[in-house]
C-alpha cells in the first residue's frame, strides 16, 4: 500500500481485484473505484482490436452473397445461431463472439483494405 500525497491509502490494481473475489460484500469505495479503473483501462484496449483479414473477408463474402441489407441478415442469423450453415461460418461466429451486433451496425467494410484486412488511415 501506498500514500497519496492528500493521504488516501492506494494499492495495486491486481490486489484490489484479488480482494474484491475474495470478500466482495466487504468491498471499500477505493477498491471498487481502483476496480473500475481497471476495467475501463481493458474495454479501452479491447475496443482498438480490429477483425482479422480472414474475419473482414468473411464478412465481404457473406454481403456479396445477401445484398444491401446483409448486416441485417447476418445479425437475424446470428440470433437464430444459424450462421453455421454459411461458408466461413466459424470466422462469422467469431466476428459476433469477439466484437457483437452493435460493431457490425457501425462497420463499413471500406475502412479495410483487401489484401491486408487492416484499417485504412
Amino acid at each position: 500500500m501506498k500514500k497519496t500525497p492528500s493521504g488516501a491509502m492506494t494499492i495495486p490494481v491486481e490486489q484490489a481485484l484479488q480482494r474484491i473475489m475474495a470478500v466482495p460484500e466487504k468491498m471499500s469505495l477505493s477498491l471498487a473505484q481502483g476496480a473500475c479503473a481497471h476495467k475501463a483501462a481493458s474495454v479501452c484496449v479491447a475496443s482498438v482490436h480490429q477483425p482479422t483479414s480472414a474475419q473482414v473477408e468473411a464478412l465481404r463474402g457473406f454481403a456479396q452473397r445477401h445484398g444491401r441489407y446483409w448486416k441485417s441478415k447476418l445479425k437475424a442469423l446470428w440470433i437464430d445461431g444459424k450462421e453455421e450453415r454459411h461458408p466461413d461460418a466459424y470466422l462469422l461466429r467469431q466476428v459476433r463472439n469477439e466484437f457483437g451486433p452493435k460493431w457490425l451496425t457501425r462497420l463499413s467494410l471500406a475502412r479495410f483494405s483487401v489484401t491486408t484486412g487492416d484499417p485504412h488511415a
